[in-house]
């Protein structure tokens, strides 16, 4: 059995997945089904942590920074970042490919964009075309 410790370290490392799952839920996962997770999530919303904002959810914006620390973006430009997040059908996690025993592939990927400042921002887009305009129409 786990440790809470170990658990803590878990959630802590490198090994942290982005996902979205069948049920439209976006996860910060550790191990499937646990983590932080946005609900009812789609490509038409933003995030932010600017206080006062409809769109504001720090503690997400905290997740995907932390997650942008770690991993390689898919391109870069100043202080913004583009990373892809695999969609799959179904919830059965286990099965999802992101983790070392999966085998189911993903449906699509989809994109975000980490904007990081004074005020950080999160755009989510649905394809790579669309998120490489919009980084390079800003800064």
């Amino acid at each position: 059995m786990k440790t809470f410790k170990d658990i803590l370290k878990e959630a802590t490392t490198k090994e942290n997945k982005i996902y979205v799952d069948g049920n439209n839920n976006l996860w910060f996962a550790f191990r499937p089904h646990s983590g932080q997770t946005i609900a009812n999530f789609n490509t038409k919303m933003f995030i932010t942590d600017k206080k006062d904002d409809s769109h504001y959810d720090p503690t997400s914006v905290k997740d995907f920074i932390k997650y942008a620390k770690v991993n390689k973006p898919i391109k870069k430009k100043g202080k913004q970042s583009i990373f892809a997040i695999p969609v799959y059908k179904g919830s059965n996690q286990p099965d999802f490919d992101v983790w070392e025993e999966g085998t189911q592939k993903p449906n699509k990927i989809i994109y975000f964009l980490l904007s990081e400042g004074k005020i950080n921002v999160v755009n989510f887009f649905d394809s790579k075309g669309e998120a490489l305009g919009w980084l390079n129409s800003t800064i």
